[in-house]
């Protein structure tokens, strides 16, 4: 039979391991377990025959210290974009064991690692980073490095900064029944673009696009659809609007949308009541009762008789 001994003080050998039965010459190896961390080991060999056992001389060695979790440092932030940024740390050091996952974790709310996105990025020890996607927009975001091995993770301390914000996201300008002047018109902000939105409307024109030299109607603020019914527009004529939204970034615009308004009704009810009040050299006063149009035409003529309900088309000379 031969096999080692073991201890942690020379010439103290207090753990025995058998190999089994040896042969002559052959070396052998046994596995021995359990062996303190960072400890120096003095150890022999040793073997039985029927009449002694015999023993090496002693040799001795340092077993590894107990694995720690790595070391990371320097959280990093660049490139920052609306909804984009690289990060990355770096892992000084190991912990007395490899480092088999490295990366960072962010999120809107600290500390980082509470439920966070969690983005790898390689393994070992070193520098890193990595551009880092789906960030909100206009958003304080939170973020630390982290480094794994055996023994377990650690966390850079925290760092944060802030997103882009940019212009709201504004869609379907809307209108519905037109009459001679006025429409309900609107559209809807879908998306805030990480910033409040302090106004939204229409912006109407005859010509395009609206918005340069257009009417401007506000509609209230913040999310959602919106409308209103807008008064003042040019009877029987193609009028052009958008839908808006401003916030900080800017101000954003829906697609142009078009329609014709209605023509104005002809007056069904003549002026009434005409009179010649004062008439005086060359001038004269009158007075009437209106009728239902938008306007009154007085038509006078030197001689003859004028027309007493003109139509369409009638024309009047001297």
């Amino acid at each position: 039979d031969c096999g080692v001994e073991w201890g942690t003080s020379p010439a103290t050998y207090g753990t025995s391991e058998s190999f089994g039965v040896c042969t002559v010459a052959v070396p052998f190896t046994v596995g021995v377990t359990g062996l303190p961390a960072d400890t120096t080991i003095y150890f022999r060999a040793w073997a039985v025959n029927p009449t002694d056992t015999g023993y090496s001389s002693e040799s001795s060695f340092t077993t590894d210290p107990t694995a720690v979790a790595p070391t990371v440092t320097t959280p990093t932030w660049t490139g920052v974009t609306d909804t984009t940024a690289t990060l990355g740390g770096t892992v000084t050091a190991d912990g007395g064991a490899t480092v088999t996952d490295r990366g960072i974790v962010w999120n809107t709310s600290s500390p980082a690692e509470s439920g966070g996105t969690t983005v790898a990025m390689g393994s070992g020890t070193g520098t890193f980073a990595q551009l880092v996607s789906g960030l909100p927009q206009g958003t304080l975001i939170y973020f630390k490095a982290y480094a794994t091995n055996s023994a377990g993770i650690a966390y850079s301390a925290e760092d944060s900064f802030s997103t882009q914000a940019v212009p709201p996201t504004v869609a379907s300008p809307t209108f519905a029944d037109d009459t001679a002047d006025s429409a309900p018109l609107g559209g809807t902000v879908s998306s805030d673009g990480g910033a409040s939105v302090s106004a939204r409307g229409i912006v109407w024109n005859t010509t395009s696009p609206p918005e340069t030299g257009g009417t401007v109607v506000p509609i209230g603020s913040g999310l959602g659809t919106f409308s209103t019914t807008v008064g003042g527009l040019p009877e029987d004529t193609l009028i052009y609007f958008r839908a808006y939204g401003t916030n900080t970034a800017g101000t954003a615009y829906s697609s142009i949308a078009s329609f014709t308004t209605g023509a104005g009704s002809e007056p069904t009810v003549q002026v009434t009541n005409l009179n010649f009040d004062t008439i005086a050299g060359q001038s004269v006063r009158m007075t009437w009762t209106r009728g239902n149009g938008d306007g009154v035409i007085v038509v006078m003529r030197l001689a003859g008789t004028g027309l007493v309900a003109p139509a369409d088309g009638d024309d009047y000379t001297g």
